[in-house]
C-alpha cells in the first residue's frame, strides 16, 4: 500500500493475506509489514547561579517530543481478527517539566577561603640515592 493511502484504520492491505492450508507453511516473506516510523526530539535548557560562597541554584526546563509529532503504535498483526491491520493507540504527546535544585558546595570555597578548589600538580624531583 502506498504511503499516501495508509491510515490508522488500514495501515496495510489486509486483503493481501490469506490463511494457509493446515500443516503447511505460508508464503509471506519475513517482515512483510512495516510499522509506522518513530521520531522524537527532546530539549533541555539549564541555568546555574552561584548563591554566595556556599551554594549553587540550578533551574531546568525540559521538553519531551518538542515537535509534538504523533507517534502511533504498531498495527494489530493477528490474522483473522476484525482489527487486523488497524492502529488503536499513540504514544505520549509533547510534555514539559520545570525543575530547580539547590546544591551546597563543599571545600575551601564553601569555608570562606580564597584557595582554589582544584590545585595544579606540583612537579617533584627525584634525588638518586647512594648505595
Amino acid at each position: 500500500m502506498l504511503a499516501g493511502q495508509r491510515s490508522v484504520g488500514e495501515w496495510f492491505n489486509t486483503e493481501a493475506f490469506a490463511l494457509q492450508d493446515p500443516l503447511t507453511f505460508g508464503s509471506a516473506p519475513r517482515n512483510a509489514v512495516i510499522a509506522p516510523g518513530y521520531a522524537n526530539v527532546d530539549l533541555s535548557l539549564q541555568k546555574d547561579w552561584l548563591v554566595g560562597d556556599a551554594g549553587r541554584l540550578e533551574f531546568r526546563w525540559e521538553v519531551f517530543n518538542a515537535l509534538n509529532r504523533t507517534n502511533v503504535d504498531v498495527t494489530n498483526r493477528f490474522f483473522g481478527s476484525p482489527n487486523f491491520g488497524r492502529i488503536f493507540s499513540a504514544l505520549n504527546a509533547s510534555e514539559m517539566q520545570f525543575g530547580s535544585r539547590y546544591s551546597f558546595l563543599s571545600g575551601p570555597r564553601a569555608a570562606g577561603g580564597d584557595a582554589p578548589i582544584l590545585r595544579p600538580a606540583v612537579p617533584t624531583r627525584r634525588v638518586p640515592t647512594q648505595s
